[in-house]
């Protein structure tokens, strides 16, 4: 009972908790239960996510391509950078087609 309160209540990997139970104690992080899902989320503060929309906007008045982008602006984490890339898809400030080019609509 006591192993699977732990399991509830614990941070670490379930596929390690799982491991470690049944005695496999070299078992590594899955990257895919709740608990490593957690640990990989990407927090971007409000000022930070401005300055990287600010420099991903300034890049694409004309069409670039994703990978170009992501080399020109790598001072920004990539995974902030996809976020906010998605994000400014999500609110149509760019487009992001088929063939990885991405541009700014609109003004």
């Amino acid at each position: 009972m006591e192993a699977l309160i732990n399991y509830v209540q614990s941070s670490a990997c379930r596929s390690q908790l799982t491991g470690n139970y049944f005695g496999d104690n070299d078992m590594k992080s899955c990257g895919i239960c709740d608990n490593c899902l957690s640990k990989k989320k990407v927090v971007i503060s409000d000022d930070e996510f401005l300055h990287i929309e600010g420099r991903i906007l300034s890049s694409t008045n004309v069409p670039v391509h994703s990978h170009d982008l992501v080399q020109h602006l790598h001072s920004i984490k990539k995974e902030k950078l996809w976020r906010v890339i998605e994000f400014l898809q999500a609110e149509k400030k760019i487009e992001v087609n088929e063939s990885g080019m991405v541009k700014k609509i609109g003004k």
